[in-house]
């Protein structure tokens, strides 16, 4: 139930009185700290979104997305907004519910596989050139405040810790086989390599659920994490994305890296760095969030660790993760 402040401002908003009613329908989200809903009257709708202050980033939304906007990148636009000490409530443009997952299993659907994979190159395209706007704004367009903590060799060791102790556990390693894993030099020389690389402004949570489509437009939404990092971390995380691992094959995979290295002088060796290193981060995810008991991540769990094992070879770092591996070889 929306609290009544969340009420009087979808009232407001519509100026409605009270003997009116609307129509609430929750929309399904993680453990993020936040209630996202649709709300719809006479036909309109709109997305409330309440939050706490469990997560840092969960009253960042809003402003970023008006100062986004305001530097010519497209986001749902801010209808209201009130925050208390990192707790408050949003209201936001309603831009459907075709996501870039959405469309790409609408496409799978077609019976012509050139056709298929014609369209799938360019809407990933679409999606690619929205996103490096971000990357090649100024830093200065974005007030610092609004920014979580940016990628350093700290930030990059706390995900491969996350992965190590979420994914882990769930595959009964111990907590002494789980530092023995993290203390690999080259795991360390990872985060060192990434960190030494110019930073740009990126999105964070770069993945097919939270890029929309309206009206030809590509929208980014769910940015609340952006910070200082590297842009081939946000191209890792959407084509290496766990979503969409059965629909986008290795072929396309690499169609959208010449892409990338043709129009944006991306860095390969830097882009497959981050696919490791962000595989990583979402494989912990899923099985941090499966063991929360949100069954609806578990499937992801494994096809996630497959895709992070194609990359083992291009680090020297040992993803095999067999019960006693580390602690064999520490012997």
């Amino acid at each position: 139930m929306l609290e009544q402040a969340v009420d009087k401002a979808i009232r407001d908003y519509w100026e409605i009185g009270f003997d009116a009613e609307y129509k609430l329908e929750p929309i399904q989200q993680g453990a993020s700290g936040r209630a996202i809903s649709r709300v719809t009257y006479n036909y309109q709708s709109i997305i409330a979104i309440e939050y706490d202050d469990s997560r840092a980033d969960n009253a960042q939304f809003a402003p970023l997305a008006i100062q986004l906007s305001q530097a010519g990148i497209v986001v749902p636009e801010i209808i209201s907004h009130h925050d208390n000490n990192g707790c408050g409530y949003c209201l936001v443009q309603d831009l459907g519910k075709q996501t870039l997952l959405k469309s790409l299993e609408k496409i799978k659907q077609l019976d012509d596989s050139v056709l298929e994979t014609v369209a799938i190159i360019n809407l990933y395209q679409s999606a690619i050139d929205a996103i490096a706007k971000v990357h090649q704004l100024e830093i200065s367009k974005i007030d610092a405040i609004y920014l979580q903590p940016s990628f350093g060799v700290e930030l990059y060791r706390w995900e491969q810790e996350y992965f190590i102790t979420h994914y882990g556990t769930s595959i009964g390693l111990s907590e002494e086989q789980q530092q023995a894993w993290l203390n690999q030099p080259a795991l360390i020389a990872l985060a060192e390599k990434l960190a030494s690389q110019p930073r740009a402004l990126i999105h964070r949570d770069c993945q097919s659920e939270n890029i929309m489509l309206k009206q030809d437009s590509v929208y980014l939404i769910d940015f609340q994490g952006m910070r200082l990092g590297l842009p081939e971390y946000d191209w890792a995380s959407l084509i290496y994305d766990p979503y969409v691992a059965k629909n986008l094959s290795p072929s396309m995979q690499q169609t959208l890296q010449a892409y990338l290295i043709k129009k944006y002088q991306i860095n390969i060796d830097i882009l497959q760095a981050c696919a490791l290193q962000r595989l990583m981060q979402a494989t912990g995810a899923y099985a941090k969030l499966s063991a929360l008991g949100i069954k609806r991540y578990q499937k992801y769990i494994e096809p996630t660790f497959k895709q992070l094992q194609r990359f083992q070879s291009l680090s020297g770092i040992d993803i095999k993760l067999k019960k006693n591996l580390f602690l064999d070889k520490k012997k």
